[in-house]
């Protein structure tokens, strides 16, 4: 069946057929956009729930684990990396010196973090190359922080901000 034919056949259609065709593909769209639509929402609410901020961190941390990098480059990496995880997870400033991060980890009991920045601060001031040994230390370490410190997202936070205090609650009743 050539292209003349076809176009003889689409001519011959009486308007009704027509209205019929154009009608299916209509509703065809619309069908397609509703999915569309929902498929995004489902997955934006699956990547939500699996792949929270911590996870992004671990993948980070894996990928500078394989990183066939110099030295100097996965330290960079790691300190860039840590800076950005500890601004998210403890709200610090991404510009504060190491040592005042271990002031600021003392305040809140964090060990490993304590460890991780006296070690980075070590390794960034003695002058000596950091070693693979020293380097898989640290990455182990901060991998540690990130498994014990969850970011919360932005709902988490609002829903913690909606419970009533129960404290509060008790003295009002009083």
């Amino acid at each position: 069946m050539g292209l003349t034919e076809t176009l003889n056949n689409l001519l011959e259609l009486d308007v009704s057929q027509i209205m019929y065709i154009v009608f299916a593909f209509v509703i065809l769209a619309v069908v397609i956009f509703v999915l569309t639509f929902l498929e995004k929402k489902f997955k934006e609410k699956y990547i939500i729930k699996k792949y929270n901020r911590n996870h992004f961190y671990t993948l980070k941390i894996k990928s500078i684990m394989k990183s066939k990098s110099s030295a100097e480059e996965v330290m960079n990496s790691l300190n860039s990396l840590a800076r950005d995880f500890f601004k998210e997870a403890f709200n610090l400033s991404y510009t504060l010196e190491y040592s005042e991060l271990i002031d600021e980890f003392r305040k809140r009991g964090k060990k490993e973090a304590i460890t991780f920045s006296q070690l980075i601060t070590e390794l960034n001031y003695s002058g000596e190359k950091p070693t693979p040994k020293k380097i898989k230390t640290l990455i182990n370490l901060f991998s540690k922080i990130v498994e014990k410190n969850k970011i919360q997202t932005d709902k988490e936070i609002i829903s913690q901000q909606k419970k009533p205090n129960k404290h509060v609650k008790s003295i009002q009743d009083n």
